[in-house]
């Protein structure tokens, strides 16, 4: 039979209750702790310019971030959360505007002063990136729709008082500093829009202090646990197909978007167990003024580069399907996948060598002083060709350290 639910009153002791745990209120308007609501600090104000946030996702979730304090500051202004916005109705929306002038507030390298904004007439619509600098600059990269609006930067005329976050520059500014100036400039009224920092120097100032009072609760510094050594498991593995290889770029700095494109020029390759080589310099369209001089090579041999699809024919014939390629860092395997070679699993040789020494190791040549191996002489020229030597190095002598040969 089904068990009958009992209907009486169960009478139990309030003492004998367990104590629910309290939850913290929250502001749902400006998701912060009641303790640390900025709402009452609010003073919304006017601008001929209308607000577009694209704000990143990961900075969506930072709870000192000032976008939704930019956003609430500004009635009319809107917050789009994203990685991609190639399909984003109100951006386009915003773009076709023919009413509106549509600008975008970001340091591109055809950027023009703010101040030539003074000149146009009528109201405009502003496109504000929200994010961390790289994360800034992924929305950039990834919204090639953003590319053909007019762009134009700020050159700040006081300096941030982002006190609580720690900015790349001393120059640099929240992103509720950089509209507010902004939209100064472009209304030719210094400090017109000040009103709508309140907030933000509110959260400024309770942030500071909570950090300075001697009362607050200290986190205890966990005593750091000496790194154990681990052994580079993946190099055992790999056995007899491991396969040594390392890229090198044409000197341009990928970080940088006032530079032409990063690209492949040379590629080198070693299999320890054989001692087949494999060495190719790649033709590219651009090259740095100063690629010689970091990757060691002659204007001569710069000469000897083969066509992209001359490289990648020779690279696959030399390839394995039983090969396990094993790089310093996953930039090779980067240019590699860009110039067309596909993408590629590796053994990340920087981070074994990290794991064994308990150090950080930048670049081949740190890793190859740590471990103190004999100078190495290159069979081909370059840097790539010394650095491959090098790792080959490194490896033999993690292998020999575990008895692996």
């Amino acid at each position: 039979m089904p068990a009958q639910r009992c209907n009486c009153a169960v009478l139990v002791d309030p003492a004998m209750q367990p104590e629910l745990p309290e939850y913290r209120q929250v502001c749902l308007k400006c998701r912060r702790a009641a303790a640390s609501c900025w709402c009452n600090e609010l003073r919304p104000v006017q601008s001929r310019a209308h607000l577009m946030l694209l704000q990143h996702p990961r900075e969506a979730r930072n709870p000192i971030g000032t976008a939704r304090m930019t956003h609430r500051s500004l009635p009319g202004s809107q917050l789009r959360v994203g990685v991609d916005f190639s399909q984003d109705a109100a951006l386009q929306a915003a773009i076709s505007d023919a009413t509106r002038t549509t600008v975008i507030l970001y340091p591109a390298r055809n950027a023009k002063d703010a101040r030539e904004l003074q000149a146009v007439k009528g109201e405009l619509n502003v496109v504000v990136i929200d994010g961390t600098w790289t994360q800034a600059r992924k929305l950039w990269n990834r919204n090639p729709i953003l590319h053909a609006l007019p762009a134009y930067r700020l050159n700040p005329v006081t300096p941030g008082q982002y006190k609580i976050r720690k900015e790349p520059e001393a120059h640099c500014l929240s992103t509720i500093e950089a509209v507010q100036q902004f939209l100064d400039v472009v209304d030719g009224e210094d400090g017109r829009h000040r009103e709508m920092l309140r907030p933000f120097l509110s959260m400024v100032d309770r942030q500071v202090a909570f950090a300075e009072s001697p009362d607050r609760t200290r986190r205890v510094r966990k005593k750091r646990v000496k790194r154990v050594r681990l052994p580079p498991a993946e190099l055992t593995a790999a056995g007899d197909n491991l396969l040594m290889v390392h890229g090198e770029s044409n000197g341009w700095a990928a970080h940088r978007e006032d530079v032409p494109a990063v690209e492949l020029l040379q590629w080198d390759a070693l299999r320890p167990s054989t001692g087949e080589r494999f060495h190719a310099l790649v033709r590219t369209r651009t090259q740095s003024p100063a690629v010689g001089t970091f990757l060691e090579l002659s204007p001569e041999q710069l000469t000897q580069a083969v066509a992209p699809e001359e490289f990648l024919a020779r690279w696959r014939a030399f390839l394995r399907l039983d090969d396990v390629p094993c790089t310093w860092g996953y930039y090779s395997m980067v240019l590699l996948h860009d110039a067309g070679g596909g993408r590629v699993e590796s053994i990340n040789l920087q981070r074994l060598a990290t794991m064994w020494t308990g150090q950080k190791l930048g670049t081949v040549e740190r890793g190859f002083e740590h471990f103190g191996a004999p100078p190495v002489v290159t069979d081909h020229p370059g840097r790539g060709s010394r650095r491959l030597l090098q790792m080959v190095s490194i490896v033999e002598k993690l292998r020999s350290a575990l008895g692996a040969g």
